[in-house]
């Protein structure tokens, strides 16, 4: 029976966590190697963990395409039905032609229209889809 199971992890240079004992993880028998062979194993699947995290994260930033917009750039607006209005095929998904007057680090898009006209309110870059002529 361990008396007092208190153990913390820290960084080492390289990055990877490291496992620390403490005096009182010895248990009632001094098996002092027990208590050691369980935190590893518990460290061990923790670094498996972190490293599965960023292979995931690295495969995904790869597939998915980023989409920068500069000033300048033509693009086209969703249109945002409301539920309680007739969207059915042949109802027109994107509006007229915009052109991007400041682009926002935060994916927002001021936006004006071809015939100079400026746009009131911001717009998220998640409703934008980039024109090319």
């Amino acid at each position: 029976m361990v008396v007092g199971q208190v153990y913390r992890y820290q960084l080492t240079e390289n990055g990877q966590p490291e496992l620390v004992l403490t005096k009182s993880t010895v248990n009632r028998n001094g098996n002092y190697n027990l208590c050691r062979i369980i935190t590893t194993k518990r460290l061990a699947t923790i670094c498996h963990h972190q490293l599965y995290k960023k292979r995931m994260a690295k495969t995904y930033i790869r597939k998915v395409w980023s989409r920068e917009f500069r000033e300048c750039d033509l693009v086209l607006r969703k249109i945002l039905s409301l539920p309680h209005e007739d969207h059915n095929k042949w109802t027109p998904n994107y509006e007229c032609l915009y052109m991007v007057k400041k682009a926002f680090l935060g994916r927002a898009l001021i936006l004006t229209r071809i015939d100079r006209e400026d746009v009131i309110r911001p717009v998220n870059l998640d409703f934008m889809k980039k024109y090319f002529v």
